[in-house]
């Protein structure tokens, strides 16, 4: 294994996670406000279907999201108030609009009030910039613990690398400034103050059981 400090793919993994997931939830804070009265027995259950949500600063559109169905559900059975059962698909850009990170996944979970959020199936994260791609089964977010993990395996691929880079799993607070990456068993990581551990002994998430929820 060779450790550098020249990629920082593993972080930029991280954080596009982050902000996908956040800048998703925060569009739908009013509604659960103007909600929070209703007797639960009697909160219905809203669909939406084809919604693009666009965030800009100083004018330049900066992240985009389509979001090809979205359920909300207020049932004690259910914790999840916002899913996604059709994917998510987010794009990030830079200050002339070229895309830096393109973010999908075949689901996506948020339970707002705790401020907890799951992406499950397939989530990728691929950097423009050199055609560096990252691909794992499911990673957890959870921002009142200020963490973000996944014991699940990670596979990074860069244009031109003989071999991927795989991890079993990684956690780290929601800046990345603490990332801990588990097992690394082929490939180059390459990172600024890495942690390597050989056990998953530290992801402290009460709610990761690698079962995803179900949806309808």
């Amino acid at each position: 294994m060779i450790f550098t400090s020249q990629n920082i793919i593993l972080r930029d993994i991280a954080l596009i996670l982050v902000g996908a997931v956040f800048f998703y939830s925060c569009t739908n804070k009013n509604t659960i406000k103007d909600w929070e009265e209703l007797n639960e027995s009697t909160k219905p259950e809203i669909v939406g279907k084809n919604i693009e949500i666009k965030q800009s600063r100083n004018g330049i559109v900066t992240f985009k999201a389509y979001i090809p169905k979205t359920i909300e559900q207020y049932k004690d059975d259910n914790p999840y108030i916002y899913i996604c059962p059709d994917g998510i698909h987010v794009w990030q850009y830079d200050s002339i609009s070229n895309t830096n990170f393109e973010l999908t996944a075949d689901s996506a979970y948020v339970i707002e009030p705790e401020q907890y959020y799951e992406l499950w199936g397939n989530v990728t994260i691929e950097r423009k910039q050199d055609s560096t791609m990252a691909v794992t089964d499911y990673v957890f977010i959870e921002q009142q613990k200020n963490l973000v993990h996944s014991d699940a395996k990670i596979v990074i691929n860069k244009l031109n690398q003989i071999r991927d880079a795989v991890a079993e799993g990684f956690q780290s607070d929601l800046a990345f400034n603490n990332p801990v990456f588990y097992n690394i068993t082929q490939g180059e990581v390459n990172y600024e103050n890495i942690e390597l551990r050989k056990n998953q002994d530290s992801i402290t998430s009460d709610k990761l059981n690698k079962k995803q929820p179900e949806t309808r």
